[in-house]
């Protein structure tokens, strides 16, 4: 018996009324509408929160408008659904809310951190509120869906290079999540650095890490147990915001301590199953001895970008941009097409046979319903 039935033949007819119920608030909106008296009709009261929610849009709305003294300028290190922190450059920090017509937010990508934006406050309530979006000098976003207005989401804003910091051990390096950061940072036009930390835990690195020379900025093993890597990873980011991006529990914020001296971020023990735990919450900005910043963002287990465009996928995968223009078809997805020239470097082994299998499970976990 499927559910609808079950439901129909309970014995105390609860869905009888609900249903009954729905109809007659259909029938009273219907009335409504129509202009015919509805004081009296049964129905259900549901415009207390609509109003709550559009009284609060309007109030951002009309300070976003100009209703606002002008109080100055910031940088974005925290940002939330319609609130944000702004550092100064004294370097305090003041939490701003802001509207969907924020001016420079034409394009409605809203707010991130690394982003440059003025504030100014309320007459009426004295709350702060942001007043315009500087415009970006670089994004780091993702793919989205093929099917919505907006085709990217934002990540970060007026960075210089994705940081993907992985572990050798405990957790595992991960081939296949790096290639994922690889399509991001290419989507991005972005250079990235991958970190393989944890190398005091191994003897030797793991083989996969050397397939992803050449496709990468730098590979830089470290270990915050022993220091290795730690000032050759200083050097790289020293004078750049970089942005630290990284799976669970492989010690990102870790390293994040290990090169800012004095500062202080929980960090947790990797779980008995080998996967991480989650201990940084927010992205947060952190500002580098000699110059530059790091973003500290939340650890993930997986990258989401299986809703993205699949035919942006053969066009952006770092391994095959050498000889994505050699093919004889224009649109060629590198499946073993005819006169397939990323197939050929396949066969001849100038790619590695492992970014094969990693480049079709991206395609099918796009591909799938």
């Amino acid at each position: 018996m499927d559910l609808e039935k079950r439901h129909l033949q309970r014995p105390d007819g609860a869905s009888h009324h609900r249903r009954d119920h729905r109809a007659r608030r259909v029938d009273t909106m219907r009335d409504w509408r129509d202009g015919r008296e509805v004081d009296d009709a049964p129905g259900k009261e549901r415009w207390s929160r609509e109003a709550r929610r559009g009284r609060h849009r309007a109030a951002a709305k009309n300070s976003a408008l100009g209703n606002l003294v002008p109080a100055g300028e910031g940088l974005v290190v925290e940002h939330h659904r319609r609130s944000c922190v702004v550092r100064l450059d004294s370097g305090e920090e003041l939490l701003c809310r802001y509207g969907a017509s924020l001016e420079g937010n034409e394009e409605g990508n809203g707010i991130v951190v690394g982003d440059r934006v003025s504030y100014g406050r309320d007459e009426a309530s004295g709350e702060l509120y942001l007043s315009r979006l500087f415009p970006r000098e670089s994004k780091l976003s993702r793919p989205g869906p093929p099917d919505r207005e907006h085709r990217e989401q934002l990540l970060a804003a007026n960075i210089d290079q994705l940081v993907v910091v992985t572990s050798a051990a405990e957790p595992d390096f991960r081939p296949g999540f790096v290639d994922r950061y690889m399509l991001v940072a290419s989507w991005s036009d972005l250079p990235m650095v991958l970190v393989v930390n944890k190398t005091d835990l191994v003897d030797s690195l793991p083989p996969s890490v050397a397939e992803f020379e050449g496709l990468v900025r730098e590979i830089v093993p470290t270990s915050t147990a022993t220091g290795e890597g730690v000032d050759r990873l200083r050097g790289l980011i020293r004078g750049k915001r970089s942005v630290f991006t990284g799976h669970s529990g492989v010690g990102k914020s870790s390293l994040v301590q290990a090169l800012i001296p004095g500062l202080e971020i929980r960090t947790g023990e990797v779980r008995e199953d080998g996967k991480g735990r989650h201990t940084t919450t927010a992205s947060s900005v952190y500002d580098l001895p000699g110059g530059g910043a790091v973003v500290d963002t939340p650890g993930i287990r997986g990258l989401g970008i299986w809703k993205a465009d699949p035919a942006l996928v053969p066009l952006l995968f770092p391994p095959f941009k050498p000889y994505v223009n050699r093919c004889r078809f224009d649109n060629c997805r590198h499946l073993e097409e005819p006169g397939c020239a990323v197939e050929a470097a396949f066969e001849s082994g100038k790619i590695p046979l492992r970014f094969r299998q990693g480049y079709r499970r991206i395609l099918e976990g796009l591909e799938r319903p």
